[in-house]
């Protein structure tokens, strides 16, 4: 766990905004809601991959890439395959 504040990400287009945690949640709830219901996470599973993100990144200003990448790396490390397909696609 890091103790880095996040305050701002730089968007694929160079510009600089305000960093937020939820839409990291709002995107992993989204993929979640695409895979069979069987295999959906809880709540609970969704919040600890936000933080799990949230840990692994190590700047106060990630870029977008960084994000998706270290969303991808707590789906996978997790074992959630069928996330990290749909995850993928929304993200792109």
């Amino acid at each position: 766990m890091n103790n880095i504040k996040k305050i701002f990400c730089e968007k694929r287009s160079g510009e600089i905004v305000p960093y937020e945690k939820n839409k990291i949640q709002k995107a992993i709830q989204k993929a979640n809601g695409q895979i069979d219901y069987a295999i959906q996470l809880t709540d609970h599973q969704v919040d600890e991959l936000v933080e799990m993100t949230d840990n692994a990144l190590d700047t106060e200003c990630p870029s977008v890439e960084q994000i998706q990448e270290a969303v991808i790396n707590a789906i996978i490390k997790k074992g959630y395959t069928e996330l990290a397909k749909n995850i993928h696609c929304i993200s792109s």
